[in-house]
């Protein structure tokens, strides 16, 4: 657990790649977030979201992750498109252990933006900064086993496979195994955007 306090106030936000920013969620994001959250094909890759997501979840979960911030317990961000201001996903650092110097890495990406790499370049900034500000030796990850392109992003950035939890999430009725990634500050690979022209969308 982080200590109350501990580096997360003075955390240099908004945070900038080349196509997305990274900022603290709004009140008036609150619709939009329903509205993303509510789509299967995001809940089904995320372990502790209700569903469905209502307006008033996403009103708590706005006010929660500015408390959290400011308490140096976690850093929940969302991803804005920096030509338009349209919303791509969130991002999430939590988790923090400062004996170890560590955190845990979570993201979601909106089913009409997947395929065009926001994940990871979003993923890749947070956690350059966080290597270099908070000063983190390690940076994990959980994905379940079936989210393959989840898996790709992670890989890309230098994120090594670390082993499999079996049955360790309960969705519904059904059990699903995790895969475990960790990133070590040194082994850490900027991401590399997709080309402006040509690209093809894909199911993330």
């Amino acid at each position: 657990m982080a200590k109350p306090g501990h580096a997360l106030p003075g955390f240099p936000l908004p945070l900038r790649g080349p196509r997305v920013l990274l900022r603290l969620p709004r009140l008036s994001d609150a619709p939009a977030l329903a509205a993303f959250l509510n789509d299967p094909t995001v809940s089904r890759s995320m372990l502790r979201m209700p569903f469905p997501y209502t307006l008033q979840n996403a009103n708590r979960w706005i006010r929660q992750s500015r408390r959290m911030l400011r308490a140096g317990q976690a850093i929940h961000l969302l991803m804005e498109n920096r030509e338009n201001g349209e919303l791509l996903g969130g991002i999430a650092l939590s988790d923090f252990d400062w004996v170890q110097r560590s955190a845990i890495l979570g993201y979601w990406v909106a089913r009409r933006h997947r395929g065009n790499g926001y994940a990871g370049e979003a993923t890749s900034v947070l956690s350059r900064t966080a290597f270099r500000v908070l000063k983190l030796h390690r940076i994990e990850a959980e994905v379940f086993a079936f989210n393959s392109a989840s898996a790709h992003v992670l890989r890309k950035l230098g994120f090594a496979a670390e082993g499999r939890k079996r049955q360790a999430a309960r969705k519904g009725t059904r059990w699903f195994d995790r895969d475990l990634y960790g990133l070590l500050a040194t082994e850490f690979r900027p991401f590399l955007a997709p080309p402006a022209k040509g690209r093809r969308s894909s199911r993330r």
